[in-house]
């Protein structure tokens, strides 16, 4: 009995535990079971985690391929401008100053800052390809808009537009921009959009924009231009630069082939806008700077009423005069050299001789550039030639045309651009300044022989 009673006992405790250890077996053989589907799911997170990296690696190194494919072909739309202004009427210290421009159409017109030009002197463009060119023509200016739409020449053999954008992006969408900071050009920076202002005339970007960047192009991630570069700002407060919105522009018609011609008819009225053009001098020889700062009529088609430097002036934010049309070149056939080389002799004697009757029917009725002075009358432009024997104080002047160097580009309209080199020299009483020059002179002249437009390079001066 007793026997029994202790065998009893001991099959209890052996079954306890027997149990204990197999539940502690299958503890540990379940334990193991986890921690294998553990290191399995761990080395799964791994395995997508590295697929992922190598999927944003491989997709980072497309879009870098693609955008710097994309900056190899927009760079060639982008050129220089460089800027000369003098801090006395004459001979005193030259500041130069240095941005960027855009092209928009292939006839050589570009976009860039109202404030790129404002007070200049003297403007020169150079292209990607190295081409140097002067502004002809002013289609556009707005001085609160901060925008200016002109036309170069001569027209750079490979003049490569850029295309506008047809909407803005998204906030937070990549951008980019190709300038010149600081002299170091074709620089391309990137971003993204940041934000939109003024009723999304102004694009907010961390795009790095510094000096020598305004004027320039910013685009979207497609290369498409959506603004004009115009400030920024840096380290304290981060990369916060300042884009006007390309739709602010009135430029959409400039960058067709052939814009609206009929001025009553015109697409691009903004009525709103103030404009003032662009005037430019030249050192000694031009005429007085001429700023223009109230509004004129479309109708007026913004006859600028030119007067010297402290008088207000008119002129329309859209100046009726149409982009060039298909290359804005004609066969160089049947030019009319002999009346042309007559033309230019018989201009220069009655402006020596100070005929000024006879010099004011040698116009045509608005000149597109007279020396720096843009979208002029031609009563204006025989106002300027007196003051500029009166300020500059000069007794009496001569010339002598290098006729070899003459050079005639008919265009499809029927006007002659004209070039050629000559010396230039005035007798002053002023004896310390500057009487001998060599300049290259362009001059338009259209189907009648009236001087549509004129100004000088100076190359030296002694």
């Amino acid at each position: 009995m007793g026997n029994n009673r202790y065998r009893k006992t001991q099959n209890n405790v052996f079954s306890s535990y027997f149990y204990r250890a197999l539940f502690i077996v299958v503890a540990i053989s379940l334990s193991s079971c986890f921690q294998g589907n553990d290191d399995q799911m761990a080395r799964k997170d791994s395995l997508i985690e590295l697929q992922s990296q190598a999927i944003k690696a491989l997709q980072d190194k497309q879009q870098q391929e693609s955008l710097s494919e994309i900056y190899k072909t927009v760079k060639k739309g982008v050129a220089e401008v460089y800027t000369v202004a003098t801090d006395t009427e004459e001979g005193g210290d030259t500041l130069i100053g240095q941005a960027t421009c855009f092209f928009i159409n292939p006839q050589g017109i570009a976009l860039s800052n109202y404030h790129v030009l404002d007070h200049a002197f003297k403007a020169m463009i150079i292209t990607d390809h190295g081409d140097t060119c002067a502004i002809s023509k002013i289609y556009l200016s707005n001085k609160d808009g901060d925008y200016i739409l002109f036309q170069v020449y001569p027209v750079p053999e490979d003049c490569y537009p850029l295309t506008l954008a047809n909407k803005l992006p998204e906030i937070g969408a990549s951008c980019f921009a190709v300038g010149n900071p600081r002299g170091l050009t074709q620089t391309l920076s990137t971003g993204i959009i940041s934000g939109k202002r003024n009723n999304d005339t102004i694009i907010q970007t961390t795009t790095p924009i510094t000096h020598g960047s305004s004027g320039g192009p910013l685009f979207n991630q497609n290369g498409e231009v959506i603004g004009i570069t115009t400030m920024g700002y840096g380290n304290d407060e981060g990369n916060l630069g300042l884009a006007i919105s390309i739709f602010s522009v009135p430029c959409f018609a400039y960058a067709t082939t052939v814009p609206p011609t009929d001025p009553n008819n015109n697409t691009l009225t903004n009525e709103n806008n103030n404009s003032t053009n662009n005037q430019v001098d030249d050192n000694n020889n031009s005429p007085n700077q001429v700023n223009s700062n109230n509004d004129q009529t479309n109708q007026q088609n913004a006859e600028a009423n030119q007067t010297n430097s402290n008088n207000d002036q008119t002129n329309s934010d859209e100046y009726n005069n149409t982009a060039p049309t298909s290359n804005n070149q004609a066969p160089a056939t049947n030019i009319p050299y002999d009346q042309i080389k007559s033309t230019i002799t018989s201009y220069y004697e009655v402006t020596f001789k100070k005929e000024y009757e006879t010099l004011y029917n040698m116009y045509g009725p608005m000149l597109d550039r007279y020396y720096d002075k843009f979208n002029c009358q031609r009563l204006d432009a025989v106002e300027e030639d007196k003051k500029y024997w009166t300020t500059y104080k000069i007794q009496s002047a001569y010339n002598n045309i290098h006729w070899q160097t003459l050079n005639v580009d008919p265009t499809v309209n029927g006007d002659y651009i004209v070039s050629f080199n000559m010396d230039y020299f005035i007798v002053r009483a002023a004896k310390n300044k500057p009487s001998i020059f060599n300049e290259d002179i362009i001059m338009v002249l259209n189907k009648d022989m009236k001087v549509k437009s004129i100004y000088e390079n100076i190359l030296n001066k002694h």
